[in-house]
């Protein structure tokens, strides 16, 4: 890749090489109007970069880097963005998955629609003061909204999966989880019982995500009733390996998560 600029009244002036190709005609991306968090790109090395001046920076985790490495047709890799109250969006999307990176938290996340392992939404484009995007299933156009609760009809699922805990190479009892979340954020006037009385799903897996027990749904509170605990006890024992937790919530209601408490015993 290489930069020009007009410093001789010519339009392609050599001013430096960057030492980087992309994957594909639409692998680069953040020179859009509205953007101006960056440029990021899809590099030949499978790596999602920023550049800092003329330097390309790797962001991208190794799961993202294989997943690069194995899409078999790369050159339909695309990186796209976006801007969601106020924070801006790197989107990287293959034929089947799609990740997307924070500029402002500076943290990345897959992103799935519903029932399918990817985000149908599609090259986003700012116009009209808004961000627009396509569907890749329907191919209507779509705008991207921070204040709206549902994907082109479809719920949105929040999924949160945690590491490893445990206390290696001891055994833990389990005694409960307790979540540190929006509470009392139910709807009266909502569906019933979606949104009147919103309620979040608990899943616990004993051997590293191989494998996850049957979901316990949890009530987060009805509107405005803000006291109380959100809390799923007696969870067995746990191996020396220690649990995995799993969180799926999809209530179409302004939810948030803060952190989660595991109380627990050590097992000699």
């Amino acid at each position: 890749m290489w930069l020009g600029l007009n410093d001789t009244g010519y339009p392609f002036s050599y001013v430096a090489t960057i030492a980087r190709g992309i994957l594909g005609p639409n692998a680069i991306a953040g020179h859009d109007d509205g953007f101006g968090k960056g440029i990021f790109l899809a590099g030949d090395d499978n790596k999602i970069s920023t550049l800092d001046g003329y330097t390309p920076v790797p962001i991208s985790t190794p799961d993202l880097d294989l997943l690069i490495e194995q899409e078999p047709t790369k050159e339909n890799i695309t990186v796209s963005v976006y801007v969601s109250q106020g924070h801006g969006i790197v989107v990287v999307q293959g034929k089947n998955w799609c990740w997307e990176y924070d500029t402002t938290l500076q943290t990345w996340h897959e992103r799935k629609s519903h029932l399918v392992n990817y985000w149908r939404g599609f090259l986003p484009v700012n116009a009209f003061n808004q961000w627009i995007c396509g569907d890749l299933k329907s191919g209507n156009l779509a705008v991207i909204d921070g204040l709206t609760y549902a994907e082109f009809g479809d719920p949105l699922l929040i999924q949160i999966e945690t590491g490893p805990l445990g206390a290696f190479p001891q055994m833990l009892r389990i005694n409960a989880l307790e979540l540190y979340l929006t509470h009392g954020v139910g709807r009266a006037t909502g569906a019933d019982p979606l949104e009147t009385d919103p309620d979040i799903s608990i899943m616990i897996s004993r051997d590293g995500g191989q494998t996850w027990s049957k979901p316990r749904v949890v009530k987060i509170g009805r509107q405005s009733l803000t006291d109380g605990r959100v809390r799923a006890g007696i969870w067995g024992q746990a191996h020396n390996q220690g649990v995995r937790w799993r969180l799926r919530e999809s209530a179409p209601l302004n939810f948030a998560f803060m952190g989660a408490d595991m109380l627990s015993d050590t097992l000699r």
